[in-house]
């Protein structure tokens, strides 16, 4: 039984660092990153890949036309697929009917749902530091058994399993390789019990498909670097993310010396995977064939804050690669 009529497992990977902040300060970092409140793990939030989605589409749908045949474009499609905006009023409910007086904007009493159900984006693997190489992918086995939930409630099936068997190795290694002590991730050292996993090199063939089509290098490096460690080491590792001071200049090109020209920010680095889900509401599931159809708009996206400094760019797969030579494969 799914939650939905039908849906598609997507793959999120960071091209450059990602910032979608929280808007408030935690401890001394001025504008954190947003994470699960019970896990701490950094996460993109369903509302921002939503909002990424439609930004393409109107863009779309816009393109090459002139302004009588913008509106009903992005009324057709765009409203169909994600829900029309609310009009903006200058009336007393401007609280009530927030939203961009654009195309497609559109009074409260005709507003409706989208045919489309996007969730949040859930860290998949973690790109870390290592001494063994530049770096691995970790993960655990918290991560993979949630992925494995998720997608079972989604009734997708794509990606095989996603199990690990009980009793095997503190840390477990897809490449052969990485099995020789000591293994060294940031300042986690593992000295024993590193192993070899046949269903974690399985795994990890499964986790590269969310990956574009003509990145077969990148691919081949999620599928040799991915790392299972304790769940408790993980939860660590991904609490300290990178944190980068900044800075704002006067005319002058100098600071005024005050505190609010130095502030800092944390960042998801380059080369992490997240993974989502999008569904299409029962009764609605052809219409998730618009989405695919053009999903090519997606593929290269830039999500969350700090564009014009070069953050947020992530390639984003809607749908997985079919399985070839058994890797993935159920």
């Amino acid at each position: 039984m799914s939650a939905w009529g039908r849906a598609v497992v997507c793959g999120i990977y960071t091209v450059s660092p990602l910032h979608v902040s929280t808007g408030q300060a935690e401890g001394a970092i001025d504008l954190p990153v947003t994470k699960e409140p019970h896990t701490g793990f950094p996460m993109i939030p369903a509302s921002s890949l939503k909002g990424v989605a439609r930004d393409a589409f109107e863009h779309d749908a816009k393109k090459g036309k002139d302004d009588t045949k913008r509106e009903p474009e992005v009324n057709n499609e765009v409203n169909t697929l994600f829900g029309p905006k609310p009009k903006r009023s200058n009336g007393a409910d401007r609280e009530e009917q927030r939203g961009e007086g654009s195309a497609g904007a559109a009074p409260t009493s005709s507003l409706f749902a989208g045919a489309l159900v996007f969730t949040e984006a859930r860290l998949m693997a973690y790109a870390a530091r290592s001494l063994n190489r530049p770096f691995l992918y970790v993960t655990c086995r918290l991560v993979l058994e949630r992925l494995g939930r998720d997608l079972r409630a989604a009734g997708i099936g794509d990606l095989g399993a996603l199990s690990l068997p009980a009793g095997s190795a503190e840390v477990l290694v897809a490449d052969k390789a990485l099995a020789k002590a000591p293994l060294v991730i940031e300042d986690l050292v593992y000295l024993d019990a590193i192993a070899e996993s046949a269903d974690l090199k399985r795994i990890a063939g499964s986790l590269a498909r969310l990956l574009p089509d003509g990145e077969e290098d990148t691919r081949s490096r999620v599928e040799k670097g991915l790392v299972v460690i304790p769940d408790g080491d993980f939860s660590v590792l991904v609490r300290r993310l990178p944190v980068r001071a900044r800075i704002r200049l006067d005319d002058n090109k100098t600071t005024s010396g005050d505190d609010g020209n130095l502030w800092y920010e944390e960042q998801v680095p380059s080369d992490c995977l997240f993974v989502s889900m999008i569904g299409a509401r029962r009764g609605q599931g052809a219409l998730l064939d618009k989405l695919q159809a053009k999903s090519s708009l997606l593929e290269v996206s830039q999500i969350g804050g700090n564009e014009t400094v070069g953050e947020g760019i992530c390639w984003w797969r809607v749908g997985c690669a079919p399985a070839t030579d058994g890797k993935g494969a159920t």
